[in-house]
């Protein structure tokens, strides 16, 4: 069927007006747009949004939205909105249906939405066990949320026709969390990773200015949401303060906001050569102006922040965590979640030829994930 002939229709509660536009956000516009362009006739259920209103090629209908509730915000939103999803949907002619995660996929199962292809970006379950750690909430209730969630990312596995992850991690995860799917999962699941060349990417020239306040100091950059333990900032801080090394040779800058910002600057306040940037929307000029990135995650599937730095050659090394190891894929780029072992990893790397050859490392996986994300994810879509 020719692209004009075929309509897809996205359902998502993303925020596209926010000031903190995610990754998983941009990713999503990615895929809308890359769609329309490629004359896929596009429907899109999501909240009011002046950007999205003005893209006269999606035909947008607007759902209501509340953010704060002591109720489950997933199951407000899908009561407030169910008469005017399953009225609307009736009316449409449609190939496809798209969700992102699980959140999103339980409510399409619910609103009727057919031939749903299943996005996976993220190892949901495990993120909001940590996320539920860290609140520091009753165990009992954690406990009954979670086997909530499992029971519906299992619903939504069950009842998707397609499934599309970034990494064999994600579904490793997946068919370890239900074995009893693990057949059906392996028959209707691709691997699509992501691509370090998305729309957002600009010209490094747009951005670079390596001699801006460095003092000849090598920079060290840490891009993530600092509140969130599963971005590991702790580690790195951790190993950066432990060596004198570099503490004398390098600057590190913390690039991220969260609620634990104060109590960070309070905590290594002492250290003048660590910098807390604070939340960036768009960080990659900084990224841009930095010798190395950390990414000390605990849990990740494939992080767009190592794939924008490999994008501008900027050197990563990663933990042993999640799908990182599938981005990175040289031993030389990726490091044991310690202290001590990822300390002696940003060590070596104040030696040249150490630099050199982890610089050339991430050149190759550059060229590797270079490719048309778009083009790869419609093909996987449309294929019956």
């Amino acid at each position: 069927m020719n692209n004009s002939e075929f309509t897809i229709i996205f359902f998502s509660h993303h925020d596209f007006e926010s000031h903190e536009i995610t990754g998983g956000t941009r990713r999503l516009l990615e895929l809308i747009e890359g769609f329309v362009n490629e004359g896929i006739k596009v429907v899109l259920f999501s909240p009011k949004s002046d950007f999205i209103s003005k893209k006269t090629n999606i035909q947008h209908f607007e759902i209501k939205q509340i953010k704060k509730s002591i109720l489950p915000l997933g199951l407000i939103n899908f009561i407030i909105n169910y008469r005017f999803v399953t009225e609307r949907l009736r009316g449409i002619k449609y190939d496809r249906s798209v969700g992102i995660d699980v959140p999103y996929g339980i409510q399409m199962k619910f609103y009727g939405f057919k031939n749903m292809c299943f996005i996976v970006w993220q190892d949901f379950i495990n993120y909001r066990n940590i996320a539920f750690e860290d609140n520091n909430k009753n165990r009992l209730v954690n406990s009954l949320f979670i086997k909530f969630y499992r029971i519906s990312e299992s619903i939504v596995l069950k009842y998707a026709k397609k499934i599309i992850v970034q990494c064999n991690y994600d579904i490793d995860v997946l068919k370890l969390r239900h074995r009893n799917l693990s057949g059906d999962l392996d028959a209707k699941t691709d691997i699509i990773p992501n691509n370090i060349n998305p729309s957002w990417i600009k010209a490094i020239s747009d951005y670079e200015d390596r001699n801006k306040d460095r003092d000849g100091k090598f920079i060290i950059s840490f891009i993530g949401n600092i509140s969130d333990s599963r971005k590991g900032l702790f580690f790195l801080l951790e190993a950066f303060t432990k060596s004198t090394i570099l503490k004398e040779k390098c600057i590190l800058r913390i690039i991220g906001g969260g609620d634990k910002l104060l109590i960070y600057e309070k905590d290594y306040k002492e250290h003048s050569n660590i910098e807390f940037l604070g939340y960036q929307n768009f960080p990659l000029p900084m990224l841009c102006n930095s010798d190395l990135l950390v990414v000390p995650s605990v849990a990740d599937s494939f992080p767009n922040t190592i794939l924008e730095a490999l994008y501008y050659e900027i050197p990563v090394l990663g933990s042993k965590k999640g799908g990182i190891p599938e981005v990175l894929l040289f031993e030389e780029l990726l490091f044991e979640l310690n202290v001590d072992d990822l300390r002696i990893k940003i060590e070596k790397l104040l030696n040249k030829s150490n630099y050199e050859t982890v610089k050339q490392k991430c050149k190759t996986r550059r060229e590797e994930l270079s490719f048309n994300w778009v083009e790869s994810m419609l093909e996987i879509i449309k294929k019956d």
